[in-house]
């Protein structure tokens, strides 16, 4: 698989258009700036709309947070009706910062409250200060709260930037259920209680962009959402496949790593069009364009492998032993002698 520059790919670039070499990549330079801004759409049109073996990744993994009840850091919330803000306290001798930002969603369930035990308020940014923090929600409290007692739940998850689709969930040895849900679906609408269920995970949920609970100080971007099912009891290790999503490129030295020598060709055609059309006012330039869809289609079949051409090894979990032995070695058995 090809490593190539950013300032490579500027060069290929500008050959095409019959413009001289550069040396050094200059962010002060617009026609630089313009070359790099056009090569991320090129990498994006090329790559993000179709399925490549080679940005298939199984270095997934997601770290669970186990959820925190009254029985153990003892939070309890004091909060005055009609505000959207409330302060949390813990036992003494916690850090608040470790349990309520981070890349998840933190909900709160009071569960001292008579009418609202059994409803997760989502937690949106927070302030802590050792085992104190003043927590702001997306809405305005219908009744106050003092002093009652509460769990704190993580069922929801942020993925990072690289990880463009998940396409299998595992929990140890065993396959989770692994579903895209809607992405206009809110947490409250798939799992509206959550105290239906807890433990260990069942079931990975993927689909739709949320921002994580965060220090006030900070504006994080959307990430894709995940919401793991029972909610967590404890820390568990996730495991997913997923398929990449290449970082933009940032200077001259940024990488495009992974990616073949014939798809890269599709990459450098596509910028150059987006070049000559945007920068030259050369609109015969969108042949470029055509050329790198045309390829960028054609290989993404070559690359995505045949199963006319191979076997396929089937997972030992998928049927019993005997018929998973025989799925992935016909007519063997593993430890015959």
């Amino acid at each position: 698989m090809a490593r190539v520059t950013a300032l490579q790919l500027i060069n290929r670039v500008l050959l095409y258009r019959r413009q001289p070499e550069i040396s050094a990549y200059q962010a002060t330079n617009p026609e630089h700036v313009a070359t790099l801004n056009a090569l991320n759409m090129a990498k994006e049109d090329i790559l993000a709309p179709r399925r490549y073996e080679f940005d298939l990744r199984h270095d997934g993994q997601l770290a669970t947070k186990a959820s925190l009840s009254s029985g153990s850091l003892s939070p309890t919330l004091v909060m005055a009706t009609g505000s959207t803000s409330g302060v949390l306290t813990f036992s003494p001798g916690t850090t608040a910062s470790d349990y309520l930002a981070g890349d998840y969603v933190a909900r709160l369930v009071p569960t001292g409250d008579s009418d609202y035990s059994d409803t997760a308020f989502r937690i949106t940014t927070t302030l802590p200060s050792f085992n104190v923090a003043t927590l702001n929600f997306p809405f305005a409290s219908p009744k106050p709260f003092a002093s009652t007692v509460c769990d704190i739940v993580y069922p929801e998850y942020l993925l990072p930037d690289t990880v463009r689709e998940v396409v299998r969930a595992s929990y140890e040895q065993d396959e989770l259920s692994l579903e895209q849900i809607d992405a206009t679906a809110r947490f409250d609408e798939l799992f509206p209680s959550y105290t239906y269920e807890t433990g260990s995970p069942r079931s990975f949920n993927v689909g739709g962009y949320d921002t994580e609970t965060h220090f006030t100080t900070t504006d994080p971007d959307p990430k894709l959402r995940a919401i793991v099912w029972p909610v967590p009891d404890d820390e568990y290790i996730i495991s997913y496949s997923y398929y990449y999503r290449h970082p933009d490129f940032a200077d001259g030295d940024s990488e495009l790593v992974g990616v073949p020598p014939e798809v890269v060709n599709d990459i450098v055609f596509q910028a150059t069009a987006i070049m000559g059309m945007a920068w030259d006012n050369n609109f015969s330039a969108a042949h470029f364009s055509d050329m790198a869809q045309q390829g960028a289609s054609v290989k993404s079949n070559l690359y995505s492998g045949s199963s006319s051409r191979r076997h396929t090894v089937r997972s030992w979990g998928e049927g019993g032993f005997m018929d998973a032995s025989r799925e992935g070695f016909p007519g063997k058995l593993i430890g015959d002698v």
